[in-house]
């Protein structure tokens, strides 16, 4: 337990230093609240020695590793010609121990979250599928990989625990509606087809993200009953529910099923049969189910009892959901994804590549043996003038070494410094006393603002999030607001494990730690209708650290 607070205290001063670069110019205020996390947090140097080195060492490993001879071929179609011919392009998987590509669609999609229309051939300038060049799964995450506000969703999580990709594709359309696809990670092995009926569906959290401002985002369509589509907030995350990948199996020939669509009389005893039907043709449709309804499609023996069902064995990734909004498909770019699902965490560097761009890379890197040798050539003055002014910083994403110095020089030696976060907080519940007298902030007593105050600093060390109004007001609704009954019922239930049960895994954590675990226990219960009871908590500590309570 030594070692693994020791990497959660890391990645925490890691998030520290982004806190530090944003808010270092407020005045100063300090709040003494006889707190020592900072001595409990001490720096283990020697370990982040042997990170670094460890590190360093797989990073050099993959760089040299042997590109294989791996090809496929897609349909090339230029404009103007009817007939089509199949061209052959290269692929490389590097990094992976099992599966690299899913079978599903048998389009050599990498089982990682990738880009492409619902249909992928749809408005296509030239070729019939996209190209999934590169595929490369990182021995390690490193903070400074991906820009911070992503890094700040990953607080508190062990390294080692998520999988980390950089992927190079191709955008070869002319005007679709382009979607984020996170199905190929979250069921790898989804095969081409089933005979039985196949249905896996995921509720994720997903969200772009950029080096710079006003980058690509993802839209959540709207449900019945809701009135507008959500769109993904810049640097934060929104669940998905509707992330399905499902054959056609289930389509009902029965006579009952189709006298009931024609208006037909249905009997008492008809009912219970009508409605195992309803239910099939609900999962044939695609249609979200409740866990409830999923396991009795699964227990139905429904091949016996209903003979006469059959459908499209192939699988398919549905439905149309998360389009990305801001992406101009004639533009390179690179951009980053977080996948989050359960205890199952994916990071993604995609590299998506205009036509122009794709042509030089596909070359470069046909005449390539390894990574390394991919960089320089990518460098070299010849074909770099050769890509697109879009493309022409791609070649410094492959040069990994230069992460790995920036993060540990950077991410992984800082202390957490309270002081500044505190500061931050204090002006921000200034500013809404003074610009907002008759908010409920206001008639709190100086005791209950310390309170206050204290409970919004702990929000964001334990979270990652901005010091802002948000964070007051999270802190605001926990203690008196309208969560606090949830809040208050949830604290005990953690309390009467760590004293009643005297839970070790509990008892070994830091204040910080602590709360992290509180304020996950308490989104579950809030957004995901988790049990308040010792299950969410149970719950949260699987999908902060991917082991059971």
């Amino acid at each position: 337990m030594r070692f693994y607070s020791s990497v959660l205290s890391k990645i925490l001063r890691s998030t520290s230093a982004i806190i530090l670069m944003v808010f270092s110019s407020l005045p100063a205020f300090s709040m003494d609240d006889g707190s020592d996390l900072v001595k409990k947090k001490a720096p283990h140097r020697a370990l982040q020695g042997r990170m670094t080195d460890e590190a360093s060492s797989a990073l050099d490993q993959l760089q040299t590793a042997p590109f294989g001879e791996n090809t496929r071929e897609r349909f090339f179609n230029p404009k103007g010609i009817d007939d089509f011919e199949q061209r052959a392009y290269r692929t490389v998987d590097i990094g992976y121990s099992n599966l690299s590509r899913t079978k599903q669609y048998e389009l050599g999609i990498p089982t990682a979250p990738v880009f492409h229309p619902y249909n992928m051939g749809e408005n296509q300038a030239e070729y019939s599928a996209p190209a999934f060049t590169l595929n490369i799964k990182l021995p390690q995450y490193l903070p400074d990989f991906v820009p911070p506000a992503l890094h700040r969703h990953l607080v508190g999580m062990n390294e080692q625990d998520i999988d980390t990709f950089i992927i190079v594709q191709d955008m070869p359309w002319e005007n679709t509606n382009l979607l984020f696809r996170p199905h190929y990670y979250l069921d790898p092995h989804a095969p081409f087809d089933d005979g039985d009926i196949y249905r896996e569906s995921f509720l994720t959290q997903v969200g772009l993200f950029s080096r710079d401002p006003n980058g690509p985002l993802l839209v959540k369509l709207k449900r019945p009953g809701q009135p507008v589509d959500q769109r993904q907030l810049e640097n934060e995350l929104i669940t998905e529910s509707d992330i399905v990948v499902h054959n056609g199996k289930g389509l009902i020939s029965n006579e009952l099923f189709t006298r009931y669509n024609r208006g037909g009389l249905i009997t008492a005893k008809e009912q219970p049969l009508l409605d195992n039907l309803l239910l099939l043709d609900r999962a044939r449709k695609g249609e979200v189910l409740s866990g409830e309804e999923v396991d009795k499609v699964r227990k139905l023996g429904w091949k016996a009892e209903f003979p006469n069902v059959f459908g499209n064995p192939m699988l398919v990734s549905s439905s149309a959901t998360l389009p990305v909004i801001g992406f101009n498909l004639h533009e390179s770019r690179v951009v980053f994804s977080l996948t989050k699902c359960g205890g199952r965490t994916a990071v993604v560097k995609h590299i998506l590549l205009n036509p122009e761009d794709e042509a030089v890379f596909e070359e470069v890197l046909s005449n390539s043996k390894n990574l390394h040798e991919l960089e320089i050539s990518l460098k070299n003055p010849e074909n770099n003038s050769r890509l697109s002014p879009s493309g022409r910083g791609i070649p410094e994403e492959f040069d990994f070494f230069k992460v790995l110095k920036s993060s540990s020089k950077v991410g992984l030696e800082q202390l957490l410094d309270e002081k500044d976060v505190s500061n931050k907080l204090q002006n921000t519940l200034a500013y809404i006393l003074s610009t907002y007298p008759h908010s409920p902030s206001a008639s709190l007593s100086m005791k209950q603002q310390k309170a206050l105050l204290q409970k919004a600093k702990m929000i964001v060390l334990s979270t990652g999030r901005n010091p802002d109004t948000g964070s007051i007001l999270e802190a605001y609704n926990e203690l008196f607001g309208k969560d606090r009954d949830i809040s208050q019922k949830l604290q005990y239930v953690l309390s009467y494990m760590e004293t009643t049960h005297r839970v070790k895994k509990i008892l070994d954590l830091s204040p910080i730690e602590r709360e992290r675990l509180f304020q996950t226990a308490k989104k579950l219960v809030l957004d995901s209708g988790v049990t308040l009871d010792t299950g969410a908590i149970k719950a949260a500590y699987k999908e902060l650290y991917g082991e059971n309570l």
